[in-house]
């Protein structure tokens, strides 16, 4: 039977790039993953008051022919951002 030495194996420069790629990918994946925890992105709910119900208005813009239809969120009783209707 042969033995199995650690000083008789080699590694070639192939399996070396590999074996790095795949450490050094994993650690990025990981750190990537623990960003994304710490600065709250996976969190479904974020408290932004204006899309809440009593903030939003739908209309439509006027500005040609077309009627396009808008949503407009309004703080303090003044109109602070337009966006298109996502239910048109």
């Amino acid at each position: 039977m042969k033995s199995k030495n650690i000083e008789n194996k080699t590694i070639n420069r192939r399996a070396f790039l590999k074996t790095s790629a795949l450490l050094g990918g994993s650690v990025a994946c990981l750190n990537a993953i623990e960003t994304v925890k710490t600065s709250g992105f996976g969190r479904s709910h974020i408290d932004y008051p204006l899309n809440d119900a009593e903030n939003v208005i739908y209309s439509v813009c006027l500005q040609c022919h077309t009627d396009c239809p808008i949503k407009v969120k309004i703080e303090d009783g003044v109109a602070v951002k337009i966006d298109g209707n996502p239910y048109s």
